[in-house]
C-alpha cells in the first residue's frame, strides 16, 4: 500500500462487552487518549453491547456477529480480532487498538506515526519474567506477543479474521488465545520499541519482600502506555470501597497508589 494515500482519520479502537469493565473505563481511555495526541484529529471507536454512560464523543458500534457463542467470548479473547474485519473502516486507515484496562501514560502520536509509515501490524514483545530483566531485550527468550496495543493499516491483515472465521474452533484449540494466533499469522510483524509499552506487573509494582521496603509502585516515565495484564487493574489500586490490599500473591500492595489516582482525577472526573 502507497502510504501517501493514507488520509484517514487515525483511529482509535476497543471493545467492550458485559459489566467488568464499566462505561467509566472507556471515558477515561478517550480523555486520556485525546490529552497525548498532541492536537491532532483522531477518531475513538468503541465496539460494544452497551453504550449508556459513554461520552458523545467517543463512536459506537454493535459488536458484529462472533462465529463463537458468546459464553466462549473470554476464553482466549478472541473477539478481539474483529478488529480485522475487512470493511471495519475504510481500507488505509491506521488503526490503534487498546485494551480497556491500559492507562495512557505518553505520547500516542508516535505510535500512530510508526503505523502510518512502516506498515504491518505493531504489538507489544511478551515481557518476560523479573528474573530474565538483568540481561539485554535480545538475549531474553522471546515469549510471543501481548495484544493488549496493537497498531495496523485497515486492509493489510484482513487474513486473520478470514481464518478464525473459518474455522473457529479449530483456531481456538490450536492457538488458546488471540496473541498467539496473531503473533503466528500476522504480516510484517513488529514489536513496539521496548520503551513505548510498559507492564504494571513487571515495571512498576515490586515483588515480596522488596515491596515492603519500596512501598509505592515506581511511576512510568517514558511509556506511553501502560498495561495491566492480570491482576491488578488500574482502578483496583486506588483501594476503593473498603479494599485493604490490591495485586497478586507475590505482587500486592496495602496503600493506594498516588500516580494512579491523579491520573483517575485528571480523566475520570471531567
Amino acid at each position: 500500500m502507497n502510504v501517501t494515500s493514507i488520509t484517514a482519520d487515525p483511529t482509535i479502537l476497543t471493545l467492550k462487552w458485559g459489566d467488568r469493565y464499566g462505561a467509566d473505563y472507556v471515558n477515561t481511555l478517550y480523555r486520556a487518549a485525546e490529552s497525548q495526541m498532541g492536537g491532532r484529529k483522531f477518531r475513538f471507536l468503541c465496539f460494544t453491547d452497551q453504550t449508556g454512560g459513554l461520552l458523545n464523543t467517543i463512536e459506537t458500534r454493535p459488536i458484529p456477529d462472533m462465529p463463537i457463542d458468546r459464553s466462549v467470548w473470554t476464553h482466549g479473547m478472541f473477539p478481539k480480532l474483529l478488529m480485522f474485519i475487512p470493511d471495519i473502516l475504510a481500507k488505509g486507515t491506521p488503526v490503534l487498538f487498546l485494551d480497556l484496562d491500559v492507562m495512557i501514560t505518553g505520547n500516542l502520536a508516535r505510535m500512530f506515526d510508526r503505523i502510518t509509515s512502516v506498515g504491518g501490524l505493531h504489538v507489544i514483545r511478551e515481557w518476560n519474567p523479573t528474573i530474565w530483566r538483568a540481561l539485554p531485550v535480545n538475549w531474553r527468550p522471546n515469549r510471543g506477543s501481548n495484544s493488549s496495543v496493537v497498531g495496523f493499516r485497515v486492509g493489510e491483515q484482513t487474513h486473520l479474521w478470514s481464518m478464525f472465521k473459518q474455522d473457529p474452533d479449530g483456531v481456538m484449540r490450536q492457538y488458546h488465545n488471540d496473541q498467539i494466533f496473531i503473533d503466528a499469522h500476522a504480516k510484517g510483524r513488529h514489536y513496539w520499541p521496548n520503551s513505548w509499552c510498559g507492564s504494571f506487573k513487571r515495571h512498576c509494582a515490586w515483588h515480596w519482600p522488596l515491596n515492603y521496603v519500596f512501598t509505592t509502585p515506581a511511576r512510568p516515565r517514558n511509556f506511553s502506555v501502560l498495561t495491566f495484564h492480570g491482576r491488578p487493574d488500574y482502578h483496583s489500586l486506588l483501594l476503593e470501597d473498603g479494599a485493604k490490599r490490591w495485586g497478586t500473591e507475590w505482587r500486592f500492595g496495602t496503600k493506594p497508589v498516588s500516580w494512579v489516582k491523579d491520573y483517575c482525577d485528571r480523566f475520570r472526573s471531567l
